[in-house]
């Protein structure tokens, strides 16, 4: 459906530009993309000999190719996206990015689909499909280029829900040396393809705001919103919330970034909640909370970048609905190694090595630790 309605808006916009008396739209195509090789270098032991698989994308839980395991894979890292902005004039522009993602088969899909309107030099409308602001990094999320890492950490970034439609404000502006951003923005937003399950997510609202200068950047925000999480199919004990029941949720997020040209160093933190209450028919554990955190550090040396993260996630189960679960928590810990190579321009050459922990409580284990696996990745990450 997006495919065409992409295909549709590219129509519109060459015969108005060619239309009589219509003034042409200015045009303005840019893009990014990745080339990832991977694979677990170490795994653990699962029941039914089966063995810990690396998922890096949870948007895409539910394909075999986002996954890595012990064969060689370019496809759970690589994409191509192609973004076409129409300055339509007097202050209204729209903007479109088409897709495509190895994990998803490199299926074309439109990421964003979004008009913009200033009401002042300061003051800007969105309107359509655009990226959920959830994170420091939400805006170029896709866009490896713009960070150290091959992706961003996981057990922070891994919320199986990027986009959503609706309306948002965005304000800049600046005082002395520091410039800053406020955002509020109102929509909804779904995945069938989520890691945690079908995801609904329904007047879903939230502000965010961002302050920075020359070397320092500190954002934090704040979300709400009603939705129910389906993970029935999923081969796991914990039940979330269904359908029939839909929950509120509550997410915040704190992120720092400090940048000294030769070395550099940033946090992140968030914390979800959701109002997850027994119900009848509900057995097992349903999801409570969740905290995960992120450190980072690099240092540059000519064009190379050497640089660390630590990241862990914990969920915490609630026994509402079964005593025996109550307290639970299902966490993991990961350290990332890397080096960046900026070898043109317009693109960098990097490898990375990802360990990940299960530290989950050993009533969770029974199957084995599903999330304890190391992998090995490299690739090169352009834009255009």
């Amino acid at each position: 459906m997006w495919k065409k309605n992409y295909i549709r808006f590219l129509v519109c916009i060459f015969f108005v530009g060619n239309v009589p008396g219509v003034n042409a739209a200015e045009l303005r195509w840019s893009g990014f993309g990745s080339i990832v090789g991977g694979k677990v270098v170490k795994d653990s032991d699962l029941a039914g000999g089966a063995s810990s698989t690396y998922q890096t994308d949870p948007t895409l839980s539910r394909f075999r190719s986002a996954i890595y395991d012990r064969d060689l894979n370019f496809r759970p890292d690589t994409n191509f996206a192609l973004q076409l902005t129409a300055d339509l004039e007097q202050d209204l522009s729209v903007t479109t990015q088409l897709t495509a993602r190895g994990g998803n088969s490199f299926v074309t899909e439109v990421e964003w689909l979004y008009a913009s309107y200033y009401l002042t030099p300061k003051l800007q409308i969105n309107a359509g499909r655009q990226r959920a602001p959830f994170y420091l990094y939400s805006d170029f999320l896709d866009l490896g280029y713009a960070y150290h890492w091959l992706r961003a950490p996981l057990n922070l970034y891994g919320e199986g829900l990027s986009v959503y439609e609706g309306i948002s404000a965005i304000f800049q502006s600046y005082v002395n040396d520091w410039d800053y951003e406020l955002q509020g923005y109102l929509g909804s937003g779904s995945n069938v393809t989520s890691v945690i399950g079908d995801t609904e997510l329904n007047g879903w609202s939230g502000f965010v705001a961002t302050v920075s200068n020359d070397w320092l950047k500190v954002r934090a925000s704040t979300h709400v919103g009603e939705g129910w999480v389906d993970v029935s199919a999923l081969p796991t004990p914990i039940q979330l919330m269904g359908e029939d029941n839909p929950q509120d949720f509550s997410f915040i997020s704190v992120g720092v970034f400090a940048d000294f040209g030769a070395y550099f160093a940033g946090s992140e933190f968030t914390f979800l909640e959701i109002d997850a209450l027994a119900q009848s028919g509900i057995t097992g554990a349903t999801f409570d909370k969740r905290v995960s955190w992120m450190l980072t550090a690099g240092m540059r040396v000519n064009d190379y970048l050497l640089h660390i993260t630590a990241s862990g996630r914990t969920i915490t189960l609630t026994g509402d609905a079964n005593p025996g679960f109550n307290d639970l928590e299902q966490a993991s810990e990961t350290i990332i190694i890397g080096v960046r190579y900026d070898f043109h321009p317009s693109a960098a050459v990097k490898m990375e090595y990802t360990s990940v922990t299960d530290k989950s409580d050993a009533v969770l284990l029974a199957a084995g630790k599903k999330l304890e696996v190391d992998t090995f990745a490299f690739g090169i990450d352009f834009v255009y």
